[in-house]
């Protein structure tokens, strides 16, 4: 984690805090020195949600209704760094294993198990140097300031209500890895897991990695509640399947040889 936006946030708060306490005179007042302790906090959260609105604003100007051709670099620089401060204040901390097996100089397919909204949340910071773009519900991008960021940010939304408009979405996918434009991280279950059990998968995400000639990353999520607030996040790479050993599988082999990876301890 950079925590880019929570040092300059938290930079601005102090220097508002150290001009507002020498304004009001606070500073030769020992009884009110948790006056400035207490104001720091509020200052930084204040900060942040000018920020948001700053967010929601430019979200504005974002037309969903026309397709993106290129993943703009400065919105997922906003996007990913907002995340983070995000993951922050509501306390989830993230714990990596594995990390180093996903390919550095090749687009892939990322595929891990859906318990939580915070997946990709947390998945996004952690593949933020990989130029990785998430497969989301339609619902997602209605959502105020983040919708139109994920749609600018190359995010594809897909209906699994339609076969006809889920294909067309995969079919989006393959072109978007095959071109060198991003990675692409899906999850086969196609909806999140009401009891933290692994659900079956959708065979149709894995028409990816075949069409695009892609490696396929395995990557499962776990969640740890913290003692005061907030979670532990676990994100274990657990395995990187290489085009070359699923060239004559269908897809429904592929799909089963993943999940029994995700399954495995």
């Amino acid at each position: 984690m950079k925590l880019l936006f929570v040092k300059i946030y938290g930079a601005l708060a102090v220097l508002i805090d150290i001009l507002l306490c020498y304004r009001l005179d606070l500073i030769n007042k020992p009884w009110l020195i948790l006056v400035p302790i207490v104001l720091l906090p509020v200052t930084f959260l204040l900060l942040f949600a000018c920020h948001i609105l700053v967010c929601y604003v430019i979200s504005l100007f974002v037309s969903k209704k026309k397709e993106v051709s290129r993943p703009s670099k400065f919105l997922r620089f906003v996007l990913d760094n907002t995340v983070e401060v995000v993951l922050l204040i509501l306390g989830y901390k993230i714990f990596e294993t594995g990390k180093d097996i996903i390919p550095a100089k090749r687009r892939f397919l990322l595929v891990s198990n859906h318990l939580s909204a915070f997946d990709p949340i947390s998945t996004i910071l952690s593949v933020a140097d990989f130029g990785v773009v998430f497969v989301s519900k339609p619902e997602n991008f209605k959502i105020p300031a983040a919708g139109g960021f994920m749609h600018q940010c190359g995010f594809l939304s897909i209906d699994r209500n339609s076969p006809r408009n889920s294909m067309r979405t995969l079919h989006k996918c393959v072109d978007i890895v095959k071109n060198d434009i991003a990675s692409v991280c899906i999850y086969p279950e196609g909806h999140r897991s009401e009891t933290g059990e692994l659900q079956e998968f959708k065979d149709g995400v894995f028409y990816v990695a075949k069409k695009a000639d892609c490696p396929v990353v395995v990557m499962t999520v776990r969640y740890e509640k913290r003692k005061l607030w907030g979670k532990r996040v676990f994100l274990d790479y657990k395995a990187v399947i290489e085009p070359d050993t699923f060239k004559e599988k269908n897809t429904h082999t592929l799909s089963d040889e993943v999940r029994d990876i995700m399954l495995k301890k």
